[in-house]
């Protein structure tokens, strides 16, 4: 998991039923303290009942998040906390990328879908973000992490950072088996170099771009993968592989062995994580302090829960 990924997850675990109260919903119409809110087969829903259902329902948690919010709130203010709506714009747009980039590969709802299953509005979510943002104002100087203490992680995990044996690869991709063939003869005998020749013919417009250059794979079992770790030597070209309705010649460009990677290309990342894991924490410490601190006067009562046999 990235820092960014876990950021992220961090951040919307936090955003909860609480975010209801902190923006009023927009409404076209705006009853009299004596018009119900509805009525059926002209029956009316009073104010009243509509009032004491949400309050039944849903009025703990955002009672008790409102103060938690006021609590953050005065306390950045005394602090000299200032949060900007550019600040909350760049990490509604992290959030937000995140969701969409997760839902693009089917891992989950879209950005609309998942605001519409917590039943929260954007001014809600940018309320709550502007909330969180104060609360990091509020800790930034107590997260820290060390080069050491990064060592420390890294020596202690080696495992979390083992990388497979992996072969860099390029592909070039056609429609048939003879065109594939005719491409590996125009490349080696030198008539097409590799990078032209993918450019030319390749039907896949990413490899197209890319001169033919997929990065490093791993052996997955797939049949690209395994004609690429069949390879004996860098440049070598694979001979036509049949793979999801098209042909692909692999030419591999570099081998590497199975490794630990070593600290100092894992240590940025490791101090990210930390750093991340480390505020999540200090976060949830603050809140906790501010809420202790504060004198709060509950002046309402709400029903008793009942358990669930």
């Amino acid at each position: 998991m990235t820092a960014r990924t876990l950021f992220v997850v961090l951040a919307l675990a936090l955003v909860s039923v609480g975010a209801l109260a902190q923006q009023p919903v927009e409404k076209s119409h705006a009853p009299g303290v004596a018009d119900p809110v509805a009525t059926v087969n002209g029956k009316p829903i009073t104010q009243e009942q509509y009032r004491n259902t949400l309050i039944d329902w849903f009025g703990r948690e955002v009672f008790e998040e409102m103060i938690q919010t006021e609590t953050i709130t005065q306390a950045a203010e005394r602090a000299k906390v200032v949060v900007t709506d550019e600040q909350v714009d760049k990490r509604l747009a992290l959030m937000q990328s995140d969701i969409e980039e997760k839902a693009a590969t089917g891992q989950g709802p879209t950005f609309a879908q998942w605001m519409a299953s917590r039943r929260v509005t954007l001014a809600n979510l940018r309320a709550r973000l502007r909330s969180e943002l104060q609360l990091e104002g509020l800790v930034s100087d107590e997260v820290k992490v060390t080069s050491s203490e990064a060592q420390d992680f890294y020596d202690k995990n080696q495992k979390a950072f083992a990388e497979p044996e992996r072969v860099k690869i390029s592909v070039i991709t056609v429609k048939t088996e003879d065109e594939a063939n005719k491409v590996r003869t125009l490349i080696n005998s030198k008539q097409k170099n590799w990078g032209d020749a993918a450019r030319e013919f390749n039907i896949n417009p990413y490899t197209a771009k890319t001169g033919g250059d997929l990065g490093y794979c791993i052996d997955d079992g797939s049949p690209i993968a395994k004609a690429a770790f069949g390879l004996k030597a860098d440049l070598e070209i694979s001979a036509p592989v049949s793979f999801q309705s098209a042909f692909h010649i692999v030419r591999r460009e570099d081998r590497q062995k199975a490794r630990i990677a070593p600290f100092d290309e894992v240590k940025q990342s490791i101090v990210s994580m930390l750093l991340e894991q480390r505020l999540f924490e200090t976060k949830m410490k603050k809140r906790t302090e501010l809420r202790n601190q504060a004198v709060i006067q509950r002046l309402v009562e709400f029903p008793e829960a009942v358990a669930t046999p």
